[in-house]
């Protein structure tokens, strides 16, 4: 088991959830709760992820998000949050999607229109 990354900022040592901590927090039976952000609000995220909520989604698919206020409510949920943060991209194919959500930090990705296990391996 991975341990969580450690790393020195201004605010002193932060701790990232690893990808391991994610995935077994979220695959458990144990039940999570969590909301969908679709307000392009930092503050409204920084809030809601001090909140003990265990994932916040980001939704720049149905709100007037850009990618750029989509990196910032992720800056905004912060390295220290244990909140699982979870970004929404466009459906099964939107492979652009996936990256820029994983690339500016998500933990993983909320794909829409999954009928199958088959959709999202076969695009």
């Amino acid at each position: 088991r991975r341990t969580p990354h450690h790393h020195f900022s201004r605010r002193g040592p932060t701790v990232h959830m690893s990808d391991v901590d994610a995935r077994s927090k979220l695959s458990s039976k144990a039940v999570s709760c969590g909301v969908t952000l679709q307000a392009a609000s930092p503050l409204a995220a920084s809030a809601l992820s001090s909140c003990a909520w265990d994932f916040l989604i980001v939704d720049p698919i149905n709100s007037p998000l850009s990618q750029l206020q989509s990196a910032s409510m992720q800056t905004a949920i912060g390295d220290t949050s244990k909140t699982i943060m979870l970004m929404k991209i466009g459906g099964p194919r939107d492979r652009s999607g996936a990256q820029q959500a994983t690339d500016t930090g998500a933990a993983g990705i909320v794909i829409p229109g999954i009928r199958t296990a088959a959709d999202p391996r076969g695009s």
